[in-house]
Parts: structure tokens; C-alpha cells; sequence
């Protein structure tokens, strides 16, 4: 329980320590009216108190006056009610102050709610819903009345004004039509084309309209005239009606119309000839130059296409009159294959050409590289510098098939020429293979080396193994570089020193637990080795379980059976003499020294004492021995 001084005590905890009842206080401070001397006696009776108990009386008077003060403070409105329950955590008003504080929010929502709805005739009806006997009930039935006279006379005002202006609308959007003409017929060639007819009629524009039902044909009202547009015909003649409307609308509805036709007409697109200037090509095999040829026809399908995509065709159709000439451009690609042929076709309708080419074979006959070997320095090659091989060949191409990742290979196959670069080597030397490729199939190979540092670095072993004991053990490494060595360790146990550039140390501490292994780091450069060192450790014994003792083998719990021959039991028979002792009853024979049951004197076995047992001679009366494999340590040497 947390313990408070006198001046910390609230009311709750003066009640508690007086077994007062809150509910008689908030009675005796209403009619005392807060008097100090009159609250004392009306709350404790005139009943005497004495010592901490007449302290926390007092303390309580006072925070009644208190509590009684500041919640008058709210109803002058010097503080607000919110207020007061933030300052008085246990007073007698906190009830009363809820409510008064719901009381407050309630008049507020409804100030808000008349508000937002004092304007509008719905608004003013939601107010009377939800609140019929509120603050502004009976300015809201007043208002509302008036509202509803008003809103009446305007309905009606707004009604006649609406069919004078429906009647003015009217007039003046009734719009009449009594005829509509055209020329009646139009001609168009193959090539199509744009016309425009004038149009006679007594309709405005907006209510003259045209329609068609061919997609090759489209027309459209522009300024009082028809225009008609046609596309070009691609196969025989054709023909086509365009309907004219002229209607008569009121407010744009169409009720009824005059019509107009006009025929149309477009001459058939189809060839009657085809020429080409030209009907073969041939090119070397680097598709050096261009081939220039021309086709003229008066058909509007020319279509001109290869059936290689080696072929490369440029082509300019002109109108030449009535006709069309295309003035093509033959090129091809570079030939990295045997001799090729292929053609292109040209075609108009029925009639088709063919332009045949052919191509040199681009496949090498020779191909040769020189140097066939390099050896680059470890520095690597520098911004702008380049280690070059000659690539000899009369094949339009090669390439590089396969190269060792360290290093790049350009072909600049123009210049004839395989360029290498390579970054600085800070490792042992590196060697590879470059392998070309020309394009008939043939392959050479150039060996690359670069030097490195270190070029020879190794350790005289990869495991060193250590026993249960702290102990070290030296390494001797291969490095013929100038850069110095270091090592680094993954194991607190383990500790790796360098003693020169060929030699480190690696010590361990002694181990108490577990095998366990770790590895050691050497590094020069960029170049590292590994080294894994184990440690032997300690496992628990599993002939003791860890206890350092065995069970005695030759005994049950420390004892075993009394074997004193001279004192065989005869309990089963005279039990009633030995209760339940070891005892024998014996007569003794002098002439055959033998002894046998009989009757005679009844004896206790002196070395039983009667109890039938005797402490093992093995284990001395423990049961446990220790144990012959751990020696008792109840732990054995494992190794890693």
C-alpha cells in the first residue's frame, strides 16, 4: 500500500481512514453552506477525535470547502465545469457536473443544428423532428408559416412566367422546310478525291443533313453546301447514292423532312500494264554500291516486297499523269555466309515481275592471328592503351567465342585488329585462353598471361591440430612478395601472429569443453589462404553419465547374502523360535564332526547378527564404485 502524508490525502482516502460515507458529505456541505465549524460537527456528530484521525478530519473539512468552492466557480462562470473534473479528481459535484456538462453540449448542438436550418423550409421541418419542444421551437413555427405563404405566391408567379416563355420558345424555335436540291450527279477518278455541291433549300443549316451507305464515300454539311470526299478505288468501278434532308424541327426535334439525291460515281483502280527497267542484280560480298531499277503501271495495288531479309529495298512511288512510276533502290548486307541469291517481286493486280540478286560468298578462305600468345604486365593497361592482336582473313567476319573473365576483348573487325585490356592484378598470375572464331567455322586460340603479386603463395598446411592444452605451433608460407602479411582470426580462443614474411604463429588457449575447430586467415595483397585449426575437447562419459560412478556389480544396494556356513537357517521350520531372525538349532555328531538340526540350543549368526546380510567386501556398503573408464572425472578426450 503506498503510503501519504496528511496534506496528500484526497477525499476518497480521508473517507477510508474515518469509514465515512461519501454520500452523507455532498448533504452536509449543501446545508452548512460551506461553514468550516458547522460541517466539522454536522459530518462527525460531535463524536471526539483525537490525534491522526482528528488530522485527517480536518484535512477532509478542508477539501470539502475546497471542492465546494471551486464547484461554485462554475456556475459564475469563473472556470468552466470541464475544468473543475480536471481539478478535482474525487469531488462530491463530478455527477452533477456530467450532467450539467451534458446539459451545455445538448443546447449547443441544438444552437448549431438551428443554424445550419434556419434558412430553408426543409431545414426548419427537420428542426421541429427532432427537437418539438426546443429552445427555438416556437420562433421555427412562425418562420416556417410565413416561409410556406411565401413560397406559394412565388410557385404561382413562377408558373405564369414560364408559360409566357414557354409560348415565346416556341415561336422562335420552330424552324420549316419545303424543299431541297442538288446537282444529281457526280463523277470521281481512281485516284478518288474532294468535291462540293451547292445546295437550293428554304431549311437552315442545322436542319439539313446527308447520308451515305458506302465506307468508300463520306460527306459532310459545310456552310450551307454539300461536300463529297472519295478514297482512292483499288479495284473496279463503283457507284454510290448520298441522300439529302431538309427537315422541319421545333426545339430540334425533326417532324417531318424533304429529301434529295445525288449519284456518285469512281472509275475502276485496276492495271492494264506493268513494266520494270531492269530484271537482275549482283552484288560482292561486302553489298558494295546500290542497284537503281524503275516500274511503271496505271494500277493503283503496286506492291513491291523481297523474300531476303538480306535484301535491303528503298522505294519512291511518283505519280507520273495517270500512272504510277516507283523508282527503287537495291543494297545488301554484309555476307558472313556462303553465295546467296534471292529475289524481288513486284506485283500489280494480275500482272507480276521479278528482279533477281545475288550475292558473293562472304565465307573466309584463310584466317590467321599474330601474336598467338601474350604476356601483360600486373599494372594492367592504362586509359586509351591496348594490348593488339592482327586478325588476318578475307572472311567478312569473325569473333571472340570464349575469353577469361578477367580481362576484355574488342573486336574492331574493320581494322583486322582484336584489342585487350585488363585491370591491375594485385593476386598470383593469371592465365587463360582467348579463342577466334572466323565465319567458315575455324577457330585459333591465344594464350594470355599476366604477371601478379603474389605469384607464389601458399602455407605448408592447410589443418593444425592442437590437444585439450594451451599450446602454438608454426607455419611456414611460400610468398615471394614485397608486400607484407598479415592474419586475422574468427575465434576468441585462437590468436594468429606474423613473425616474418614466411613464417606465422598460431596459439590456443586450453580447452575445458567441447572440440572445436576455427581457421585462420593469411593474407598478402589481395590473394588469402585458409588454415583450419582444430582443438581436442572433453565429452561426457557414457559408461557413468557424467557421475564418475558405476553401480556395484557384485552386491544389491551394499549388501550381500550371509554365507556362514556353521549357522544354515532353519527359519522355514522353527519360525516360531527365531521370529524372523537368523538363527539355527543344531546337535553336533563328535564321531562324524558333522552338525545337523536337531534339538539342542537356539543361537544368533554372529556375522549377520540375524540379519541375513553383510556389507559388500567390493564396495564397502556404497553400492557405487568408480568408474574404470573416466577414472572418476566423469568426462573422456574428444576430438574434433
Amino acid at each position: 500500500m503506498e503510503f501519504k502524508s496528511i496534506d496528500q490525502l484526497t477525499i476518497n482516502d480521508c473517507c477510508n481512514h474515518l469509514s465515512i460515507s461519501r454520500n452523507l458529505l455532498e448533504q452536509a456541505v449543501v446545508a452548512t453552506k460551506g461553514d468550516t465549524s458547522l460541517l466539522y460537527d454536522r459530518v462527525f456528530d460531535g463524536q471526539p477525535l483525537t490525534g491522526v484521525k482528528e488530522e485527517i478530519a480536518r484535512r477532509l473539512i478542508s477539501l470539502l470547502i475546497e471542492d465546494r468552492r471551486i464547484f461554485l466557480s462554475c456556475q459564475t462562470g469563473a472556470i468552466t465545469y470541464e475544468q473543475y473534473l480536471s481539478i478535482s479528481n474525487d469531488g462530491l459535484w463530478r455527477s452533477e457536473t456530467s450532467k450539467k456538462i451534458k446539459e451545455i453540449r445538448d443546447q449547443q448542438e441544438e444552437k448549431e443544428y438551428y443554424r445550419r436550418n434556419q434558412h430553408t423550409i426543409d431545414g426548419l421541418e427537420r428542426y421541429l423532428h427532432k427537437y418539438p419542444h426546443g429552445i427555438f421551437s416556437q420562433t421555427v413555427r412562425k418562420t416556417l408559416n410565413d416561409k410556406k405563404k411565401n413560397r406559394v405566391v412565388k410557385l404561382i408567379t413562377i408558373c405564369t412566367a414560364i408559360l409566357i416563355a414557354v409560348f415565346v420558345l416556341c415561336y422562335i424555335n420552330y424552324h420549316s422546310s419545303s424543299y431541297i436540291s442538288s446537282d444529281s450527279d457526280v463523277a470521281f477518278g481512281k485516284k478518288g478525291g474532294t468535291t462540293t455541291c451547292n445546295i437550293s433549300t428554304d431549311a437552315i443549316s442545322e436542319n439539313i443533313q446527308t447520308y451515305v451507305a458506302e465506307d468508300w464515300i463520306k460527306t459532310t454539311i459545310e456552310n450551307g453546301s454539300l461536300v463529297i470526299k472519295t478514297s482512292p478505288n483499288h479495284g473496279d468501278s463503283r457507284n454510290a447514292i448520298v441522300h439529302l434532308y431538309a427537315y422541319t424541327t421545333l426545339f430540334g426535334i425533326n417532324l417531318w423532312k424533304k429529301d434529295f439525291n445525288v449519284s456518285v460515281k469512281e472509275e475502276s483502280g485496276l492495271s492494264t500494264f506493268l513494266t520494270v527497267s531492269n530484271s537482275s542484280c549482283s552484288f560482292d560480298k561486302y553489298g558494295t554500291g546500290e542497284f537503281g531499277c524503275s516500274v511503271e503501271t496505271d494500277g493503283m495495288n503496286l506492291n513491291i516486297s523481297s523474300d531476303a531479309d538480306w535484301i535491303v529495298l528503298k522505294k519512291n512511288v511518283a505519280e507520273k499523269g495517270n500512272n504510277f512510276n516507283a523508282k527503287l533502290t537495291i543494297t545488301t548486307k554484309i555476307n558472313e555466309s556462303g553465295e546467296r541469291t534471292g529475289m524481288i517481286l513486284v506485283k500489280s493486280d494480275k500482272f507480276e515481275k521479278r528482279i533477281s540478286v545475288k550475292q558473293n560468298s562472304g565465307l573466309a578462305s584463310y584466317f590467321t592471328v599474330s601474336p598467338n600468345s601474350l604476356v601483360m604486365d600486373e599494372e594492367g593497361t592504362e586509359e586509351g592503351y591496348c594490348y593488339s592482336v592482327e586478325i588476318n582473313t578475307d572472311g567478312t567476319t569473325w569473333s571472340v567465342s570464349d575469353v577469361p573473365d578477367w580481362l576484355t576483348a574488342e573486336t574492331k573487325i574493320q581494322n583486322g585488329k582484336l584489342q585487350v585490356t585488363l585491370p591491375e592484378n594485385n593476386g598470383r598470375i593469371k592465365t587463360g585462353t582467348i579463342t577466334v572464331i572466323s565465319n567458315n567455322g575455324d577457330s585459333r586460340d591465344i594464350s594470355v598471361k599476366q604477371w601478379g603479386d603474389p605469384t607464389d603463395f601458399s602455407a605448408s598446411t592447410s589443418t593444425v591440430k592442437f590437444g585439450t592444452s594451451s599450446d602454438y605451433e608454426y607455419i611456414s608460407i611460400s610468398n615471394n612478395s614485397k608486400k607484407n602479411l598479415s592474419v586475422s582470426d574468427d575465434e576468441n580462443w585462437l590468436s594468429a601472429t606474423v613473425i616474418n614474411s614466411s613464417k606465422i604463429k598460431v596459439s590456443c588457449s586450453q580447452n575445458n569443453s567441447s572440440p572445436r575447430s576455427g581457421a585462420v586467415t593469411v593474407i598478402c595483397g589481395h590473394e588469402e589462404i585458409s588454415v583450419t585449426i582444430k582443438q581436442d575437447g572433453w565429452g561426457e562419459c557414457s559408461s557413468c553419465d557424467g557421475e564418475g560412478e558405476t553401480r556395484c556389480n557384485h552386491c544389491s544396494n551394499g549388501y550381500t547374502a550371509c554365507t556362514n556356513s556353521n549357522y544354515m537357517g532353519v527359519f522355514d521350520n522353527l519360525g516360531q523360535y527365531g521370529h524372523g531372525r537368523n538363527i539355527t538349532l543344531y546337535s553336533y555328531d563328535p564321531f562324524t564332526g558333522m552338525q545337523f538340526p536337531s534339538g539342542g540350543r537356539l543361537e544368533i549368526c554372529p556375522t549377520c547378527n540375524g540379519s541375513f546380510k553383510v556389507k559388500c567386501s567390493y564396495c564397502g556398503g556404497d553400492g557405487k564404485r568408480t568408474c574404470s573408464r573416466c577414472k572418476g572425472s566423469g568426462k573422456i578426450k574428444k576430438s574434433y
